[in-house]
């Protein structure tokens, strides 16, 4: 029985919150995610928008309240007191550190991985046509 009453504790709001969004904002264009993302997103991220040349970045109200929710369940779930949630961050916490640390016995050697890394690392120089573009604009008005 406990398990069904925490069941519709989580359930009923997020219900209800669920129907304001969508009653309020069903349509609208929300949010540009910061980060790229496939065309195969696009079906799941813009539902209810009818523009097909939409970047596949721009997001629908209820799509993002989606994402939110499942992004956010292990939040919620720290927040409604669930051990589980908690067992598994201690759990995870725990795998950490039993994973080698780098410079320790059986590791790799950090001045090693360093090393590797500054050889990676390459330094790019970046020209933009904006670059110097209020001393032209002023010099073409002289």
């Amino acid at each position: 029985m406990n398990m069904a009453k925490g069941n519709m504790m989580n359930f009923i709001p997020q219900t209800i919150i669920m129907a304001w969004v969508n009653y309020f904002f069903a349509g609208f264009v929300v949010m540009k995610l910061p980060f790229p993302l496939t065309d195969g997103f696009k079906s799941m991220l813009q539902n209810g928008i009818a523009t097909p040349d939409l970047n596949v970045r721009y997001v629908s109200s209820i799509s993002w309240y989606f994402v939110n929710l499942f992004g956010l369940r292990p939040v919620y779930s720290l927040l409604m007191g669930d051990s589980s949630a908690v067992d598994a961050i201690m759990n995870q916490q725990s795998q950490q550190s039993a994973m080698p640390n780098i410079g320790g016995p059986g590791g790799p050697k950090a001045d090693k991985l360093f090393k590797a890394e500054a050889e990676n690392i390459q330094i790019l120089t970046h020209e933009s046509i904006f670059d110097g573009i209020v001393d032209r604009v002023i010099e073409s008005y002289n």
